[in-house]
This record gives structure tokens, sequence and C-alpha cells, in this order.
């Protein structure tokens, strides 16, 4: 098996080493031998992560892949994320990962079906059912306002579920946007500008009747 060193400035060097197939070996000069490290998943992410010690005895965790594509990989100018080819977060083969922008990452990610969204998000505030209930709704008129008390969230919640920018995928593309509060005012003043009319349009009848 191959080995490269781990050259990074949060690891204590001479340390660590990680082999092309994603295993990471830590070295004890007291029984002189390498001894492979216990690696876990992320809680919200699930890409595999090991913990190491810097030159001051400070413990940093490190995503596996990352510690591959460095050791393994050309890094090409300005891409900075590490991607998974075949969408596996387990598979941290070196043959298996590519540096990429975080936009060709999140077009890997829909492409592989791994991309969470909406609810799927560990911090999401409303379901897809919801989400779209209140995109649906702010399209008949009813308030930013009165959606986020009756959903429960905060304003910027609904902003983003109605401007598009946030559970698109439970939305309708290319719809026609929500009533803007001008838009209603303006009904309003039209309505309001029909009411006047018909008014004034009575009152020389109501006048001849008086006199």
């Amino acid at each position: 098996m191959e080995w490269k060193p781990i050259d990074n400035l949060k690891a204590k060097p001479g340390r660590y080493r990680v082999s092309r197939c994603g295993v990471v070996q830590v070295y004890y000069p007291g029984i002189a031998a390498w001894k492979p490290m216990k690696v876990k998943p992320q809680v919200k992410t699930g890409y595999l992560k090991v913990g190491l010690i810097d030159g001051d005895g400070k413990q940093w965790h490190h995503l596996v892949h990352r510690l591959v594509a460095e050791a393994w990989l050309e890094k090409p100018e300005g891409k900075d994320v590490v991607a998974h080819l075949d969408g596996s977060r387990d598979n941290n083969h070196a043959d298996n990962l590519v540096w990429c922008t975080a936009k060709e990452n999140c077009a890997h990610k829909v492409d592989h079906g791994t991309q969470l969204r909406g609810e799927q998000l560990y911090n999401a505030s409303l379901s897809d059912e919801q989400a779209l209930a209140i995109w649906m709704e702010a399209r008949r008129g009813v308030t930013p306002k009165e959606l986020a008390a009756r959903y429960a969230v905060s304003l910027p919640v609904v902003h983003n579920v109605v401007g598009g920018r946030s559970y698109r995928h439970v939305t309708s593309k290319g719809a026609v946007p929500a009533p803007r509060r001008s838009d209603r005012l303006d009904r309003r003043r039209r309505l309001g500008g029909l009411k006047s009319t018909y008014l004034s349009s009575e009152l020389p009848k109501t006048s001849r009747l008086n006199q």
C-alpha cells in the first residue's frame, strides 16, 4: 500500500500519513510502528472525519476525503472543494475524488441524488408540504406576516420560500411572482377609485331630488 505524509498546519509533522484508499495512520515512536486511526462520520453531513493532534498538542478534526485529495491530487487554481465522483461519502479513494468549485460540487450532488434539500436539512424550519402551502398562499395574496404567524416561523423563512431562495424543489419554477405589497396597494387604490366614480355618478341624481 502506498502512503504519503499528511502535510497540514493542524497536524504534527511526521506523525500522520494517508493512503490512496483513504486509510489514515498515526506513528507511535514508543513501539516504532504505524497504526490505523479510527474514523467516524460527521453527524450533520455523513462525511468521514478523523482527529489529528498539532504541534501544540491540540486536536483538530479533519475530513478524510480532503486529507486524501491534499496528499494525492494536484489542486487546480480556484478549485477548493473536494467532490466524490460516485456520490458515496464512504469511498475516499483518490480515484473517486476530484477538486472542483462549490458550484460544480452542488451539481455533482444533484446528479447523484445526495444534495440535501428542504426538510432533509437538519435545521429545516418547514416540511416540504408546508413550504409549498406557503408558496401557494402567498400567490393568493396572503401577506408574509400572516404566513409567518400561521406556520410559526420567522419572516425571513417565509420570504426565502416565496422568493425562491429555499425549497425550490417543491415550488414551481418560473411561476408568476407573488403579489407585491405595492401591487396590493394599487389594487386597493383602483377599487377605491371605482367606488368614488360610482358615488360621484349618483350625486347629481341625489341633488336633483333634493331640489
